[in-house]
């Protein structure tokens, strides 16, 4: 690789791509993750470990950090268009993520996270969340995959202290709605 000015490429184009491939690039200003890399990497720390320690995920693999599910990024398959889809209340009171696995209560028929041992209709698995939803304060829209889609079991967020037992038993009630998880 060529050097300027005392200054591999490699490295360069590795952070640059990494960062064009971040969702929250925009949310950041590239400079500042830029000089904060700088810094780390001025502690004597090679380009990867630097860029893991400076709080970014791995280029190749070796790290434990784990990224929130991005929107849709549950999904394998669905069907045309948005018949998959449909838009509805999210609960107030609730942070969730893309992927949540989601119970209707029948009084309101708001949806929120699947609570399997409910007794308001939100027991019942009806739908898995499009992308995230902030409605810790309101009442709020959101998008959900309601019918016709199959789903990757492994990135469905599930309400803490969900056991195995009754993942199964949602995952065969979205099952019936022609939402298979695989």
């Amino acid at each position: 690789m060529k050097r300027l000015a005392g200054f591999s490429l490699a490295p360069v184009l590795l952070v640059l791509t990494a960062l064009l491939a971040r969702v929250d690039v925009a949310t950041k200003p590239l400079w500042s993750r830029l000089e904060r890399l700088r810094a780390v990497r001025g502690a004597g720390l090679g380009w990867r470990e630097a860029y893991e320690v400076a709080g970014y995920p791995a280029i190749a693999g070796g790290s434990d950090a784990t990224e929130a599910t991005h929107t849709a990024g549950f999904i394998l398959s669905e069907a045309n268009g948005a018949l998959s889809r449909d838009e509805v209340t999210i609960l107030s009171g609730q942070d969730l993520q893309a992927g949540a696995v989601l119970g209707k209560v029948t009084a309101s028929g708001k949806y929120r996270a699947v609570q399997p041992a409910g007794v308001d209709g939100s027991q019942t698995a009806v739908a898995i969340l499009y992308g995230a939803v902030d409605a810790s304060s309101a009442d709020t829209p959101g998008t959900v995959i309601n019918r016709d889609a199959e789903v990757r079991t492994d990135d469905l967020v599930w309400p803490g202290g969900t056991t195995a037992n009754q993942k199964a038993t949602a995952l065969a009630e979205l099952l019936t709605l022609g939402i298979k998880a695989r």
